[in-house]
């Protein structure tokens, strides 16, 4: 059975909390580092969980699967969260950055 989208999931709701996630509306951009938790590994058996009766060899898996060459460097990040303005206080000041008293 299909279900159906939700008001705010379309149309002019979902334009305008995508605006404001992305800071168009005046405010700071959401940063997902914030809401979602830095994610090491991957655990098929916690997101499927272990089927009685069901022999299934998750940790034996083809070389698609393992991640760990994939991850990003500390470098990667820093330079994704200035790219994306994450990097930044309220007022738009760089974080890390000193002002300058004249």
């Amino acid at each position: 059975k299909k279900q159906a989208v939700p008001d705010w999931a379309r149309g002019a709701q979902l334009k305008e909390a995508l605006e404001i996630q992305y800071g168009l509306r005046g405010g700071p951009p959401v940063d997902p580092d914030l809401i979602f938790p830095d994610v090491q590994t991957c655990s098929l058996e916690e997101i499927f969980g272990a089927k009685e009766g069901i022999n299934r060899k998750y940790n034996s898996r083809t070389s698609s699967a393992h991640w760990d060459a994939d991850q990003m460097t500390l470098v990667e990040k820093r330079t994704y969260r200035k790219h994306m303005g994450y990097d930044r206080n309220a007022s738009g000041q760089a974080l890390g950055a000193h002002k300058v008293h004249a």
